[in-house]
């Protein structure tokens, strides 16, 4: 399938015309092919690759190609540096769940976590390259720098956390998007726009994100939730919760995901006209808002190509 080009305020964007299983159109960064080669490229010559099992598993999960295609509104000048966290923070991810324990994964956490609060010096390569990449934040956005780190200390708080006692599928969605770390991505995006919002700004769209966020949750967990099962670890998966509360088959469970994640894009957009129309958006706002349309829709392509989920 070809993409098409579009000039205009946009840039040389490129995009797919509605091919994700939800019909939604995919737009592509201005820089896609180039930022793609070169992250992914960094990292292959970079990394510690333990096996070249592990190595080949990162070449098909294409994460580079996952910002290209579900961020196209981040600034050229930024956009390599949120590629290279984007892919980072999947790397970590996967670092920290191959330990097996959750008590060993929470130390491991805890020292990444120490390196991008400058709490001690790296002793590793996956610590200096945390810390090479933490570097460039430093350096193009320092201005976001604060914020960054408080929602880091966020996500890796709830990290390696489990539901508990979580008997509402509402509640688990909440737990899952800070367990899933969708909070943290967006300060990855809004750090790559250049967007700083006030407290009372955010307060307005809130909720929006909030919806944002629940459906690239149900995405992620459609996506790969047969290989999770697979593999033995699929007790934080929205499929594996409704299995358990609602006593649904585990095929039930998925297909009920698959048919109340559009709901959620459908809200997104009303929600984003009512934002528009309050009369208290403001130019940075609007700009956020509407870029988590086109993160929804290239999530969602992301998630049916990769090999993460096969």
């Amino acid at each position: 399938m070809s993409a098409v080009c579009a000039m205009g305020d946009q840039g040389a964007s490129r995009y797919l015309p509605k091919v994700n299983i939800f019909g939604h159109q995919v737009r592509f960064h201005q820089r896609s092919q180039e930022i793609e080669e070169e992250s992914d490229q960094a990292f292959l010559d970079e990394w510690p690759w333990p096996s070249k099992e592990s190595r080949q598993k990162f070449i098909d999960s294409k994460y580079g190609y996952c910002t290209v295609c579900s961020f196209p509104d981040i600034l050229s000048e930024r956009i390599r540096l949120v590629a290279d966290m984007i892919t980072l923070f999947f790397l970590l991810d996967d670092y920290i769940d191959e330990c097996g324990n959750d008590e060993l994964g929470s130390q491991i956490a805890a020292r990444f976590l120490g390196i991008f609060l400058r709490k001690h010096e790296p002793i590793n390569d996956i610590e200096r390259k945390c810390a090479q990449i933490w570097c460039k934040v430093e350096t193009i956005a320092p201005d976001h720098v604060e914020v960054m780190q408080r929602n880091l200390i966020g996500m890796y708080k709830n990290t390696r956390s489990n539901p508990g006692n979580v008997e509402s599928f509402q509640k688990y969605l909440q737990y899952r998007q800070l367990n899933g770390g969708y909070y943290w991505s967006m300060t990855i995006l809004r750090m790559g726009m250049d967007i700083k919002l006030e407290d009372a700004e955010y307060d307005d769209i809130r909720e929006i994100d909030s919806t944002v966020g629940t459906e690239c949750i149900l995405i992620n967990d459609i996506f790969s939730y047969r290989k999770e099962f697979r593999e033995g670890y699929a007790s934080a998966n929205s499929v594996e919760f409704l299995h358990r509360i609602e006593g649904l088959s585990r095929h039930e469970a998925w297909i009920k995901l698959a048919q109340i994640a559009p709901t959620y894009f459908e809200r997104y957009l009303g929600l984003k006209q009512q934002y528009i129309d309050s009369g208290r958006s403001t130019e940075q706002g609007r700009k956020y808002v509407d870029s988590l349309s086109w993160l929804m829709a290239g999530h969602e392509y992301w998630s049916g190509l990769t090999g993460r989920y096969k």
